[in-house]
């Protein structure tokens, strides 16, 4: 049984991670835990019962039967730190949580949604402050097709217990190599199911590629965006090469699902 860690800090706009996280149980079997971090350092005892009641209401709403789920308040000065320490020590599958846009100070800086993103070993579900649950169908893989097998392979062991189908896409600049998409279909089949597809999509040449891909998605219309990232630790090093993958968070309609490069 996959086990995810949902982190929220009781907000409002964090409940669309729960959502999210409510509509996993109804697809596959999930074990969930709901973690809060408090950093103001008060009494844990203050925190617990609000958290509980917070996750209880979105639960009510989806009217999701769950057994295996617990509610978390750990105290510590840093909020990232704490979720990932916490997650590692405590084997999680994946992280999930909300996302919302960030000003230009926000990203600069980085939100926690984004600190996860470039640094978490664990796979990340940024889920957008817009979303409602509905079913998970359609799961859009985008790839730099650098390491497209072993990718793949991860994307395709989301999607099974899902039951949903895949899509890959890769967008390429005016300038980028031309790819034989016959080809690359015959290798996505090889780990994948018969009907996923293998689109080559044109760059708007004045938007990044996170503002292409929600150009993208917002004609395909998926359930989940898949992205892979490599790891960045250092404020200069996120400053001068900011992760696609977070920019994407910052704007994206959907949820996405960020992996460490293999």
């Amino acid at each position: 049984m996959k086990r995810i860690l949902v982190a929220t800090d009781i907000s409002t706009n964090s409940r669309a991670a729960i959502r999210f996280a409510w509509q996993l149980v109804l697809q596959e079997p999930v074990s969930l835990t709901f973690l809060n971090v408090d950093n103001v350092m008060r009494p844990l005892g203050e925190v617990q019962p609000r958290l509980e009641q917070f996750v209880e209401e979105v639960r009510r709403q989806l009217a999701v039967t769950a057994d295996d789920y617990c509610c978390v308040v750990v105290n510590s000065f840093s909020v990232t730190d704490a979720i990932m320490d916490y997650a590692r020590k405590h084997r999680f599958d994946s992280i999930c949580i909300g996302a919302r846009g960030a000003g230009t100070i926000g990203k600069l800086i980085g939100t926690t949604t984004a600190t996860l993103i470039n640094q978490s070993t664990i796979p990340v579900i940024a889920v957008p402050a817009s979303y409602q649950a509905s079913a998970i169908k359609h799961l859009l893989y985008a790839s730099d097709l650098t390491k497209l097998a072993a990718e793949l392979k991860q994307v395709v062991a989301v999607a099974q217990p899902l039951g949903a189908t895949v899509d890959v896409v890769h967008v390429v600049g005016p300038t980028g190599p031309e790819f034989d998409t016959d080809r690359l279909q015959t290798t996505v089949r090889q780990f994948s199911d018969p009907t996923t597809s293998v689109y080559i999509e044109a760059a708007i040449i004045e938007h990044n590629l996170a503002a292409n891909l929600e150009q993208i998605i917002q004609r395909v219309q998926p359930s989940l965006l898949i992205m892979f990232t490599t790891q960045r630790s250092g404020f200069v090093e996120r400053l001068l090469s900011p992760s696609q993958s977070a920019e994407y968070a910052f704007i994206g309609s959907v949820p996405l699902m960020v992996f460490p490069k293999p």
